[in-house]
Order: C-alpha cells, then structure tokens, then sequence
C-alpha cells in the first residue's frame, strides 16, 4: 500500500502551494523542474517548507481540502509551527521518510 504526504512548496515572496503525493522526491524534481509561467521569477515554486506523513490518500485528501480551506496566514503558520524559518527542506537530509 502506498504512503502518501501533504506538502507545501513555496516561492521565493513565500506564496504557498499546497499538494498531495505518494512519491515525495518525484513529486519535488517535478516542481523544481518546470519553467515559472511568469516572466517574474518570485511566483515559481522553488522549494518544499513542509512535508508530513498523512498515511493513506484518504486521510492525505482530507488533509488537503482542510488546508485548502485556511487564509496564507493560517496556512504560514502550519508551516512556521515545523519550520520557523520557511527554509528549504531537503529529503534525507532535513527530512527522512523511511
């Protein structure tokens, strides 16, 4: 059975993207390889704030519609509860999934 994960990615002015994913690297290489649809480079997604293990895509579903729901604010501070700094997680090194 597949783990799945919520996860924030955000960009450089720090607006926050939220997403669901059962293969969190892949997931990642994905986001850090598409071409911004701005001419300004602040509005890409450049790198993952916040990771957590939701268990199965249904509890990681609903998750995610509760998120969705939460104002930036609300949603910062999720992200600032596990990582003040909103600096760039790195799998394997701030992060282990297994």
């Amino acid at each position: 059975m597949a783990q799945w994960f919520c996860f924030f990615m955000a960009t450089p002015d720090n607006f926050l993207h939220i997403g669901i994913t059962s293969n969190p690297e892949k997931t990642i290489a994905f986001y850090n390889g598409l071409i911004s649809i701005y001419t300004d480079t602040t509005k890409k997604l450049n790198r993952l704030v916040y990771l957590i293990h939701a268990g199965d895509k249904e509890t990681a579903e609903n998750y995610f519609k509760k998120v969705s729901s939460m104002n930036k604010e609300q949603k910062e501070e999720i992200v600032k509860g596990f990582n003040p700094e909103m600096i760039e997680l790195v799998i394997g090194e701030h992060i282990k999934l297994w």
